[in-house]
C-alpha cells in the first residue's frame, strides 16, 4: 500500500503546480487518482475523482475519444466493485460505443470491454447473458492475440465458469484445459491463475 500512497502524493502535488488551463494533464491527474483510490477501496472518493477527469474531457475532447470512454470503463469498475451492477453496465455500455467507433468492432479494446460487460452479467446470474459477451471478447482476442497470451487464457476460463454454471461440463471442461495450457505456457507454475483454473476443473 506504500507505493500506492507514494503515487497518490506524486499526483496530488503534481496537481497542485499545473496551469489552469492544463486541461489534458489536470484530467490525467484526476484520473490517476480515481484510479488509486479505487485499488485503495475507497469508492465514493474514487467516482468523485473520476467524475472530475470525465468533465473535463467531455468539454474539451470529441465524444468519440477514447480517453473518455477509458474514464467510462473505470467508473464502470468501481460501481462493479461496489456491486451496483445497473451503473456498471451503463458506463460500460457508454465506453462500448465509443471503443466501436475508434477501433471497429473487432479490437481488443472492445474485447476488454465485452468481458467486463459479461462479468457483471454473471456476477447477477445471468449466464446466457454473460456467455454471449465472454464468446465475443473471446473470438476477438482470437483473431488478435498471441495464441499464449494470458488474457486468452482468462477468456477461456471465463467462458468455462459460465458453460459450468449452466450445466455444459464438457464445454467447461474443453475451455479449462485451453486455459490451463496457455497459463502454462506463459505463467510461473506457483501462479493463481494456474491454481485457479485447476480449482475449477475439479469443480467440473
Amino acid at each position: 500500500m506504500g507505493k500506492y500512497n507514494a503515487a497518490e502524493t506524486y499526483y496530488r502535488r503534481g496537481l497542485s503546480n499545473l496551469s489552469s488551463n492544463d486541461n489534458q494533464n489536470i484530467s490525467l491527474y484526476y484520473y490517476e487518482l480515481g484510479r488509486l483510490a479505487k485499488i485503495k477501496g475507497k469508492y465514493e472518493s474514487s467516482l468523485q475523482l473520476l467524475f472530475q477527469s470525465l468533465d473535463i474531457d467531455i468539454k474539451s475532447s470529441k465524444s468519440n475519444d477514447p480517453n473518455i470512454a477509458n474514464t467510462y470503463n473505470t467508473i464502470g469498475n468501481v460501481y462493479q466493485a461496489q456491486s451496483d451492477y445497473k451503473q456498471a453496465l451503463e458506463f460500460y455500455d457508454k465506453a462500448l460505443i465509443i471503443l466501436r467507433r475508434a477501433y471497429g468492432e473487432s479490437d481488443p479494446h472492445v474485447a476488454m470491454c465485452l468481458n467486463n460487460i459479461g462479468a457483471v452479467y454473471q456476477k447477477q446470474g445471468k449466464h446466457k447473458e454473460a456467455l454471449g459477451y465472454y464468446q465475443d471478447a473471446l473470438v476477438i482476442r482470437e483473431k488478435h492475440l498471441p495464441c499464449n497470451d494470458p488474457e486468452l487464457g482468462a477468456s477461456h476460463n471465463n467462458v468455462g465458469i459460465v458453460y459450468r454454471c449452466l450445466g455444459y461440463t464438457d464445454e467447461a471442461l474443453k475451455h479449462y484445459k485451453i486455459a490451463l495450457e496457455i497459463y502454462k505456457a506463459t505463467l510461473p507454475s506457483e501462479h493463481s491463475d494456474i491454481a485457479m483454473t485447476l480449482e475449477n476443473m475439479g469443480i467440473v
